[in-house]
């Protein structure tokens, strides 16, 4: 569920933000701004660890 929340935030930030740090701080923001609604903790550090490697993923997919 976090994952999908994620990429769902990073898609949007995707269409709304340019460079790399303000998407990431859109997606971090957003999901500090909802976790207290979640049905279990968020780590932070996680969250961006599960940022940077779906960056990695899809830079890697796109230089194919």
């Amino acid at each position: 569920a976090l994952m999908q929340l994620i990429l769902k935030l990073m898609t949007e930030a995707e269409a709304n933000y340019s460079t790399g740090a303000e998407k990431k701080e859109y997606v971090i923001d957003s999901i500090n701004a909802i976790k207290g609604t979640l049905n279990y903790d968020v780590d932070m550090n996680v969250v961006s660890d599960m940022i940077d490697s779906v960056i990695i993923a899809t830079k890697k997919i796109n230089t194919k």
